[in-house]
């Protein structure tokens, strides 16, 4: 069976077993179920490497049995001849390295230790005669359930640890598919969830092909914010979850709270919209590695209801948008089994809206090919471009732009349906100038009939300011009034002068930058633990763009050290132009560019990061 989807469709439905002829024939009709349901084959499946039977010496034996029953399907399933794609996750920790001990697991696979047998658990799939195959090295490692999870690790230089082996075992995968003429994509795959610094744990573009995440619909939270009538105040868990509305911000932000209900990447946790942003940002293709809606129906009424098409209908919205916004999806990859099983009849509903959204239901992507015309409003030399959209009913969404507290323009109109995906460019002028400014999007004529399908909303779905993107410009307004995000404009004096602490062979290189207000952000550097310098004033407007060089010297041996920033005197007025932050925004050793050396602190306290010294480099 073939069809056109909108999005390349991927399926997990269980394992073949080449040794159980039962088993096969039940894996066999599970993916023909799939197939009919959606209308489509699949072409790609996640595939697993159990390392329940010991470190990584006894992985590719795992791997080799089932790349092997993979291939005994033929090509009408899984074949090699089927062209379906091998999604392959695999472990990074085992028995007795793992939980809060896995940091050991990290150090021996960044040693070189088990090089060998992370190439055999790619060759497991290369002999059986894949070409092109995705490895998910250490899936989900943000994710407290996962026994690799990074933030069970005791150790303090367990996130750089991460990296560390995440980059032996991308290069490890990436020569040995050179050397054999085929393709190993390496894919960055972390989970949904609401704490942890996600952004420290990316090991660098050169180590990643795809970036990824992994989404379910169960509504787990327990913040129960209700984000259909403004954000203001907590509801009952059951009125929570029934409202659509309520259940789409947590799925876009899961880590949002009142207090920061659009977090981005520099927020703790991983979300939706952070997938997105990060995968824009690095220019990297984003899969959904996993996916499934529905729920148990002995799961609590919170977590949203046993039948979810609601789920669907806004990861395709969603996946459709990021592409307008120049992201491309890689790969979708939908479990039809377990509790997000839909192909047994039980969830018809369900089973619809991925045919519709996800299957050859739909011939073409959501979005359609012509999205409404540009508006431009206002006068002056800079551009400050919003992506706007909305759910229309018994008339269009209304609104006004404020820039810095000044109406520009009068009242515009939406007219891009943000459930076809679209968006409408609204291109507001002025002569902002250097500095941070405040952008304020007010919307005027919220109307709710009682249902998602009568419910009239205001979308801004991205910005630019003079052409660079704005991050956290992303506005859902479900119900009327006024809501702002910040931007940015380069310029000003010349930035502030280097300075250099400690003494040493090896230097650390920090770029540090400030928001002022009522004084200078002020902070301590300490590395692995021992303080160098004294406490440090950031004097380098970060609105403007500015970043002062701050040299750490030291004698740092080879191998994995952490660098902590304390910042010290933080405040905060109760706006964003009273607000005193610090922040790193690059690192460099020795001359050689830190991955993930960004910190964005917003409140008083620590933030660190890990960084690798090698042998032979600094004297």
């Amino acid at each position: 069976m073939s069809g056109t989807t909108p999005f390349p469709l991927g399926v997990y439905v269980g394992n073949p077993n080449g040794n159980d002829q039962a088993a096969n024939a039940q894996f066999e009709a599970a993916f023909d179920q799939f197939s009919h349901d959606l209308g489509a084959r699949p072409a790609f499946m996640d595939a697993y490497t159990d390392n329940a039977f010991g470190d990584p010496s006894t992985w590719a034996g795992n791997a080799g049995w089932s790349a092997w029953s993979w291939a005994q399907t033929g090509s009408n399933y899984v074949g090699p001849g089927s062209g379906v794609v091998p999604v392959v996750g695999v472990p990074m920790s085992w028995a007795g390295a793992d939980g809060s001990n896995v940091d050991a697991a990290y150090r021996a696979l960044a040693s070189g230790a088990y090089d060998a047998d992370i190439k055999a658990v790619a060759d497991a799939w290369f002999d059986q005669g894949y070409t092109t195959v995705q490895f998910r090295l250490g899936y989900e490692f943000n994710i407290p359930s996962i026994s690799w999870d990074v933030l069970d690790a005791s150790a303090p230089s367990a996130a750089a640890d991460f990296v560390a082996a995440f980059r032996r075992m991308a290069s490890d995968i990436h020569a040995e598919a050179a050397a054999r003429g085929v393709t190993a994509q390496i894919v960055w795959n972390p989970g949904s969830w609401t704490s942890g610094n996600t952004t420290q744990l990316y090991p660098g573009d050169q180590y990643v092909d795809i970036t990824s995440l992994d989404l379910y619909s169960p509504t787990w939270t327990g913040d129960f914010t209700d984000w259909a009538d403004g954000g203001t105040q907590q509801v009952d868990p059951t009125a929570w979850a029934s409202n659509p509305v309520n259940r789409e911000h947590f799925w876009n932000w899961t880590n949002a709270t009142a207090q920061d209900p659009t977090p981005g990447l520099s927020a703790p946790g991983w979300s939706m919209q952070d997938a997105i942003q990060f995968a824009r940002e690095h220019g990297k293709p984003l899969s959904i590695s996993e996916t499934g809606a529905g729920n148990a129906p002995s799961s609590p009424a919170s977590y949203g209801p046993v039948d979810d098409p609601d789920f669907v209908r806004w990861l395709s919205g969603t996946l459709a948008a990021a592409e307008q916004q120049g992201v491309t999806i890689q790969n979708v990859d939908i479990w039809d089994t377990g509790n997000s099983y839909f192909s047994n009849g039980t969830r018809a509903q369900e089973a619809a809206a991925w045919n519709q959204y996800f299957g050859a239901g739909t011939a073409t992507p959501p979005p359609p090919p012509n999205n409404p015309s540009t508006v431009t409003i206002g006068s002056g030399p800079d551009t400050l471009a919003l992506q706007v959209s909305e759910d229309a009913w018994n008339g269009d969404a209304q609104f006004t732009i404020a820039v810095d507290g000044v109406q520009i323009g009068g009242t515009q109109t939406a007219t891009a349906s943000h459930a076809a995906g679209q968006s409408q460019t609204f291109n507001v002028l002025g002569s902002f100038g250097p500095g941070t400014h405040a952008a304020r999007v007010d919307f005027l004529n919220d109307a709710y009939g009682g249902s998602s399908s009568t419910d009239r909303n205001l979308y801004v779905t991205a910005a630019t300011a003079d052409g660079v993107t704005v991050p956290g410009a992303v506005l859902n307004e479900y119900s009327g009034g006024a809501q702002s995000f910040s931007f940015s404009l380069p310029g000003g004096s010349s930035p502030p002068p280097p300075v250099s602490i400690g003494s040493g062979p090896d230097t650390l290189a920090l770029q540090v930058s400030e928001d002022a207000w009522n004084g200078d952000a002020q902070f301590t550097v300490a590395v692995d633990g021992q303080q160098i310098g004294g406490t440090e004033t950031a004097t380098a407007s970060h609105a403007s763009g500015q970043t002062q060089l701050l040299n750490v010297l030291g004698s740092f041996a080879a191998g994995s050290h952490t660098v902590t920033v304390d910042f010290l005197n933080d405040a905060w007025g109760g706006t964003s132009a009273t607000d005193r932050n610090l922040y790193v925004t690059g690192a460099s050793i020795n001359g050689t560019a830190v991955p993930g050396a960004t910190l964005s602190e917003y409140s008083g306290g620590p933030q660190s990061f890990g960084f690798s010294v090698l042998a032979g480099t600094g004297s």
